[in-house]
């Protein structure tokens, strides 16, 4: 088994799955741990678009990170829909 430190050097496509997957299942645990472990990505050292992917996806948690009910108010506001829609487009990309 794997955590998901492990789980984020599979880049930020894959790691954006896993945030929008625990985002769907409202399971706040898994949110919060997954929007932590992407805090802490290397945001230096790969090709290009791997950088550039990386930086969206930690702006996005960042943005996540500091909205305590980001599970049930997020899509209330135009903030909240653009950091879902980054996420799926990243995601897209896996």
């Amino acid at each position: 088994m794997t955590d998901a430190s492990t789980n984020c050097m599979a880049g930020p496509a894959w790691q954006a799955a896993r945030i929008l997957q625990a985002w769907k299942r409202r399971d706040e645990t898994a949110f919060r741990r997954e929007v932590a472990a992407t805090l802490d990505l290397p945001r230096r050292g790969g090709p290009y678009v791997l950088e550039e992917q990386t930086e969206v996806l930690n702006t996005v948690a960042t943005r996540m990170d500091r909205w305590p009910d980001f599970l049930n108010k997020g899509l209330n506001s135009p903030d909240g829909r653009a950091c879902i829609a980054l996420l799926s487009h990243l995601a897209s990309q896996a």
